[in-house]
């Protein structure tokens, strides 16, 4: 599951008894609102194991489902014979049991269309019936054999209001080095840190005169809305073309139902699909061919753009953690005792081998 990197989110805990479950959840927080995000996959069958499976994956969404967020379950439930015009499936322990659970906690499934061959397979629920709008169906990515879903969130403020407001940055490349240079040269520190007694004042009162500096001799650059938002891919006509034609035959096999025009497009598609692997390592090949150290680096960590926060994170008894002092604190006893691992002497080794300058502590 991806998450732009501007909402925060926890992961949610799932227990160790629905582990054999293919399920993730995570929290989702904007402004003052809170979503629980569900994806879901089910395989296809109606075997003893299948009931089991089912049964297992009900108490599972029960449980994420009892919450007081707004609550999505997105994924592949490969449940073809239920009629969601009316709610309806055959008298099936294992479509009874999945719409029983639909049903009892007021999920609204918003997928109307098919999403592989004739069937609707892959489902939008959630538990608030105004939430989701402008639901469409796309072809498929790459040779998948499953359509794409797209929707809109309904929010009181929309998430990608994010680009709508302008952002600003200090342009460090026409700072006026020189000036900063003799700010800070021109204060008395042994003034600044008189009524410093802990280290913690000495850091507050330096960087208060060093922002000092930077506010005035850093300009300040506004970036417009239009700047903020990522860049779209731009291939070349050859690909272009391709992606049009595999759009094409994906719509005349939609209207016609047609194995010949299903063959067509399964064609079209991974002609687009080798065709853009063949693209993206040819430009690969050409930044390797050009010998340069800063365009690869470049390409490296625009691949790697991570995001500003860091995520929650496990602590040693399974918990996750949210607070920046507390991740610190798992970073830091969990490097202490690798570096202790790496730099302590075996326990064996005779006293004369240790450095005098060495001090080691139980």
């Amino acid at each position: 599951m991806f998450v732009r990197n501007n909402i925060k989110f926890s992961p949610v805990d799932i227990p160790s008894e629905f582990s054999m479950l293919e399920l993730t959840c995570v929290d989702l927080q904007y402004n003052a609102q809170s979503y629980r995000v569900i994806g879901y996959y089910r395989s296809p069958g109606c075997s003893t194991y299948d009931i089991d499976h089912m049964f297992l994956s009900v108490r599972c969404l029960q449980m994420l489902c009892s919450t007081d967020k707004v609550t999505f379950i997105l994924g592949d439930f490969n449940l073809p014979d239920i009629d969601w015009s009316y709610y309806h499936a055959p008298d099936n322990i294992i479509y009874n049991t999945f719409l029983n659970f639909v049903n009892s906690y007021g999920l609204t499934q918003f997928v109307k269309q098919s999403t592989r061959n004739n069937n609707i397979l892959d489902l939008v629920l959630s538990t608030s019936n105004k939430i989701i709008s402008n639901i469409d169906i796309l072809p498929p990515i790459g040779t998948s054999d499953h359509n794409v879903i797209i929707f809109d969130i309904n929010l009181v403020n929309s998430i990608n209001e994010y680009n709508s407001s302008d952002h600003t940055f200090l342009d460090w490349s026409h700072a006026d080095y020189d000036m900063i240079s003799m700010d800070l040269c021109s204060v008395d520190w042994n003034n600044a840190f008189q009524y410093c007694f802990h280290i913690e004042d000495c850091w507050s009162v330096f960087t208060d005169i060093l922002t000092q500096a930077v506010n005035k001799h850093v300009p300040v650059v506004h970036i417009h809305k239009s700047i903020v938002k990522q860049s779209i891919r731009h291939y070349p006509n050859y690909i272009r073309k391709l992606f049009k034609e595999k759009a094409i035959a994906w719509k005349r096999w939609k209207i016609t139902k047609l194995e010949y025009d299903k063959n067509i497009y399964k064609t079209a598609a991974a002609k687009c699909s080798s065709a853009v692997n063949k693209y993206h390592a040819a430009k690969e090949l050409e930044l390797i061919r050009k010998n340069s150290v800063g365009s690869f680096y470049n390409y490296v960590n625009k691949k790697l753009c991570s995001p500003p926060d860091i995520p929650d994170i496990r602590q040693p008894d399974g918990s996750l953690c949210t607070g920046d002092l507390d991740k610190c604190t798992v970073f830091n006893n969990f490097l202490a005792v690798y570096l202790l691992e790496m730099t302590a002497p075996p326990l064996n080794c005779a006293l004369e081998s240790i450095p005098h300058s060495s001090t080691w502590t139980q």
